[in-house]
């Protein structure tokens, strides 16, 4: 074998050689760090998105809360624990303000108490036994106080034209605060500016 064709085996036993050490100490290693980045990025990348979802649902949570929050205090509001009569009172000379009207009288009155009588007869084996003997039952008749819960009565009066009248009554029905007319009477109607005297009697609901 002629001596350059031996050098040419040798150096490409040497390139091998090398090539092989390049792959194996170099391109191999940055392989694997390459793999194991890519799964810890897309292991950080789970994690981010988790994180993302997890937060997505608190801010979700913090809204709702704010919305039941805000419902609690229109409910409080509309329809309060007590009965609040003043703010009531309140609620009404803003109103009137509003609409340019003057009230002179506006009062409110506490849930009336009722007396309905009830009667208990006591009937027991003891009265069937001895009814032979002339024994009768005995009629009691007790009286029971009733209470008109959870509103407060109120009147009140002014006199203006039709259309504050009308505007008055439309007001009425969209305050913050539970209300019901239950009586409304207009008098003294004066054709010429339609002016009138309006008196109202209704009343005011409480939660508890």
């Amino acid at each position: 074998m002629k001596s350059y064709q031996i050098k040419l085996i040798v150096k490409s036993g040497i390139y091998l050689v090398l090539f092989a050490g390049l792959v194996f100490f170099a391109i191999l290693p940055t392989l694997n760090k390459y793999n194991a980045n890519k799964i810890k990025l897309e292991q950080q990348t789970k994690k981010f998105a988790t994180a993302q979802n997890d937060f997505e649902s608190l801010v979700k949570l913090k809204k709702d809360d704010t919305a039941r929050e805000e419902i609690k205090k229109n409910i409080a509001t509309f329809l309060p624990d007590e009965k609040s009569t003043s703010d009531f009172v309140v609620k009404i000379e803003s109103l009137s303000g509003e609409l340019g009207i003057q009230i002179p009288t506006l009062s409110t009155t506490e849930p009336k108490t009722t007396v309905k009588p009830t009667t208990t007869t006591e009937d027991d084996g003891t009265a069937k036994s001895t009814a032979k003997t002339g024994t009768t039952a005995e009629t009691t008749t007790t009286a029971t106080k009733t209470t008109a819960q959870n509103n407060v009565e109120f009147s009140l009066n002014f006199s203006n034209n039709y259309d504050k009248v009308q505007e008055f009554i439309l007001k009425m029905n969209t305050l913050l605060r539970l209300n019901s007319l239950e009586s409304i009477s207009i008098s003294n109607f004066n054709a010429e500016n339609s002016n009138m005297d309006f008196k109202t009697t209704g009343k005011i609901y409480y939660g508890k």
